[in-house]
């Protein structure tokens, strides 16, 4: 009788640490997660921080004075966690800041698997996401392949920034004044304030393994913004010239009767956000301009 009563209380006792052991795995994944997340965040952090540093600095040198954004900058450590801010869009350096020289917009090979990794860390990041297809595809095709050895920097703090990376395989460590801000594995991308400004890295990064990443050449990037910008304001005027004869005057002056062609503009912008989700109806007119090309040839087709 002890016996049988004896093996029914380990069995069950098994049970009750399969259980336990269960649930510390489960709980120690979702730590896990959360340090990563919280290591993502406090980059993120670090880096809009520098970015308006670099305004700071920027209004500073040129008014003479300090700027309210000073302020802001000096004050963000003593925020509270209850402290709430909206999104903001950061503008970057303008392609006309640094146009000498010829740079060749090459294309390099890749396979479907590279370059859905590059496309997947761009719409990752929150400096890169709102780009569109076209200049997506473009930085994907562009993008070309470095290596690097375990204990090599990829990024050294303070030194002048050019290019845009995607880790690819390995682990990577992110320093900032000799302190571990976190780790990045591979499909992030990195380095992207590089090519939005024209500023000194603000953190070090160093492979942990041997590692190999996609780079993307900074003036490459302001070339492929410029060209898709044009091609797409081109594109624009075309199809409303085409369409809206008598809204649009000359080739000199493609907006006359700019209260009619706004008009016109916003049917075709309201046609196509009606297409889409309560969700996604508050969108920039950025992102619905992009749409209006696409829908406007829809629209020429069917008639």
């Amino acid at each position: 009788m002890l016996i049988p009563e004896l093996r029914e209380q380990v069995k069950s006792k098994d049970l009750h640490i399969r259980d336990l052991e269960e649930e510390l795995q489960e709980k120690s994944q979702a730590l896990k997660e959360k340090t990563a997340d919280v290591a993502r965040l406090k980059a993120e952090v670090h880096k809009l921080r520098s970015v308006l540093q670099l305004k700071v600095e920027e209004s500073v040198a040129s008014s003479g004075k300090p700027d309210i954004l000073a302020t802001i900058v000096e004050n963000t450590a003593t925020l509270g966690p209850e402290t709430r801010a909206k999104k903001q869009g950061v503008s970057g350096e303008s392609p006309s800041s640094n146009s000498h020289g010829v740079v060749e917009v090459k294309h390099h090979d890749k396979d479907f698997r590279a370059k859905q990794l590059i496309k997947d860390a761009i719409l990752d990041n929150g400096f890169l996401k709102n780009l569109d297809a076209v200049q997506i595809r473009e930085i994907v095709d562009c993008m070309y392949e470095m290596k690097f050895v375990k204990g090599q920097y990829v990024i050294k703090e303070g030194e002048i920034g050019q290019h845009l990376f995607v880790s690819a395989e390995g682990e990577f460590e992110v320093e900032k004044d000799g302190n571990v801000l976190g780790n990045i594995p591979p499909g992030r991308a990195f380095g992207e304030l590089a090519i939005l400004y024209n500023c000194t890295r603000t953190a070090s990064v160093k492979a942990l393994t041997n590692a190999r990443v996609w780079v993307m050449d900074r003036r490459v990037f302001q070339i492929i913004m410029m060209k898709t910008g044009l091609q797409r304001r081109d594109e624009i005027i075309r199809v409303l010239r085409s369409r809206y004869k008598k809204t649009v005057r000359s080739e000199d002056d493609p907006f006359g009767h700019a209260d009619t062609w706004r008009s016109e503009v916003e049917k075709v912008r309201q046609q196509h956000e009606g297409r889409e989700s309560e969700a996604k109806a508050g969108r920039s007119w950025q992102r619905a301009h992009v749409g209006l090309v696409q829908l406007t040839g829809r629209v020429l087709r069917a008639l």
